[in-house]
């Protein structure tokens, strides 16, 4: 199991953009919380994560909370996995991305 790191950036954005504590988004509601990598992107209908997470490299990974529209960007590195930045949760329109 990888050792689970948060940046101070996180910590941060997380309490001055957002108001939440980090219990409260590392509190899981499966319904609600869905995680993004390269390998499952295709089903994911949120064209902002589908962007950004393409040009990342494979070790990237991007947690969406709809419930509290934020999306936790981290990655895996040598047994550890990193969480280094929140940002808000937006679905652009797929018209918008092609642009």
């Amino acid at each position: 199991m990888n050792k689970v790191i948060l940046k101070k950036h996180f910590r941060d954005r997380l309490a001055e953009r957002f108001g939440y504590s980090v219990s409260e988004v590392m509190s899981v509601d499966r319904e609600s919380v869905f995680v993004w990598t390269k390998k499952n992107l295709d089903r994911c209908s949120n064209m902002m994560i589908k962007r950004k997470l393409v040009s990342r490299t494979d070790c990237s990974f991007m947690v969406e909370n709809i419930k509290l529209n934020v999306v936790i960007c981290g990655n895996k590195s040598n047994g550890y996995t990193f969480i280094n930045t929140v940002i808000p949760r937006i679905n652009l329109p797929e018209t918008l991305t092609k642009l």
